[in-house]
């Protein structure tokens, strides 16, 4: 299994950001943000690789169980056939190691699931926790839109740029309130599948 890059992709908005006409709305302006540099900036980025880590950890453990479950399975199937193996029983056992690899590669699959789910899950708390930030920020500066800096935005003058600021007071929050901040996002739990319960 693998931990995805941790992109926050996304945007932050004040007030709408399309007009009935399809134009972004110009009153106040527009600021612009970059979310990673902002993770980058606080560690947020460090805590919630960290946390997957743990997660991702953990559902190895289970998947090496499950693995070590079947392969018992296995051993007592063919320990049961015995030393003289019919050609009937050598196909039933390569029938019976090929569902349990399937079985196996099911679970494996489940697994990944659930590691990405924890990511998006602890992508969309760091995202809600900048948005009032982003949002004060900007409305400080006389902006009424806060745009994520993606490919999608060719170009801006630094006057625009709010990610400094939203980062300096993110981390002054941080350092005033430790415990709300770590509770942005619960820690990720690895919960045993139907696929693994069928392998013990």
């Amino acid at each position: 299994m693998k931990i995805n890059k941790f992109f926050l992709i996304g945007t932050l908005a004040l007030a709408s950001l399309l007009s009935p006409s399809g134009l972004i709305a110009q009153q106040g302006g527009v600021a612009i943000i970059d979310i990673d540099s902002v993770a980058r900036e606080i560690g947020a980025d460090k805590e919630v690789l960290g946390a997957l880590k743990v997660s991702q950890d953990t559902l190895n453990i289970k998947l090496k169980e499950a693995q070590e479950a079947m392969q018992k399975k296995f051993n007592e199937a063919v320990k049961q056939a015995g030393e003289k193996v019919t050609d009937q029983q050598k196909q039933q056992l390569a029938q019976f190691n090929q569902q349990l690899q399937n079985q196996f590669s099911q679970y494996k699959g489940q697994a990944q699931a659930t590691l990405n789910q924890e990511q998006a899950k602890r992508v969309l708390a760091f995202r809600e926790m900048v948005r009032p930030v982003a949002l004060e920020v900007a409305k400080s500066k006389g902006f009424s839109v806060v745009l994520q800096n993606t490919q999608q935005i060719i170009g801006f003058q630094d006057s625009v740029d709010i990610t400094k600021e939203v980062a300096e007071k993110l981390k002054a929050q941080k350092a005033a309130n430790p415990k709300a901040a770590s509770k942005a996002a619960p820690a990720p739990k690895a919960t045993p599948s139907s696929t693994e319960k069928k392998a013990k």
